[in-house]
């Protein structure tokens, strides 16, 4: 995944945003999931019905489970108590555990992070807004292989997600609210 996206990642600097809002967010009480995009090894090039599952099938171990390439970065400062999904579809609700664990954490309100904002992004916010979640996206904490990719995502999602914020924004929030209503 580092280096299909990487150019558009560093310079939008959302690396050590999101790390900082996630060393906020622990503070605060908030779980922190991280969720990977991972194929099994001889599965890559089987799903090719669209661009992105022919884009992976081509860069065959960019995204293969185990591997660096689906591993958290460590600049984000994965910390133990975070939890690691993975995931084989464009959103993180499918292929997952995480519906389950939500569920078991009592979590109804969820924040998105991540790359890229029009698929992986879009798709799980979208799935948590109709599984009846209220939806955060941390609309500097995203980014996409385009600029306007990036920005068509947010333009729709504003329609869809509970409330699109920036990064200082969340943090505000995270500071005014008790951790059980974030």
């Amino acid at each position: 995944m580092r280096d299909i996206f990487r150019s558009y990642v560093e310079s939008s600097n959302i690396i050590p945003r999101t790390a900082e809002l996630f060393a906020a967010a622990r503070k605060a009480g908030v779980l922190i999931i991280f969720a990977n995009a991972a194929f099994w090894p001889n599965h890559v090039g089987l799903i090719q019905n669209n661009a992105l599952f022919r884009t992976v099938a081509e860069r065959g171990g960019a995204f293969i489970r185990g591997s660096t390439g689906v591993s958290v970065i460590p600049e984000l400062g994965a910390a133990d108590s975070d939890i690691v999904v993975e995931h084989s579809r464009m959103s993180v609700f499918h292929g997952s555990d995480l519906q389950s664990i939500l569920i078991g954490h009592g979590i109804d309100t969820v924040a998105f992070t991540g790359v890229a904002t029009n698929v992986a992004v879009d798709h799980s916010v979208r799935d948590a807004a109709q599984l009846g979640y209220r939806t955060l996206l941390i609309e500097d904490c995203c980014c996409s292989s385009e600029p306007s990719y990036h920005e068509a995502s947010l333009k729709s999602l504003r329609v869809i997600a509970t409330n699109i914020l920036t990064a200082h924004e969340f943090t505000r929030h995270l500071q005014r609210v008790p951790s059980a209503d974030v």
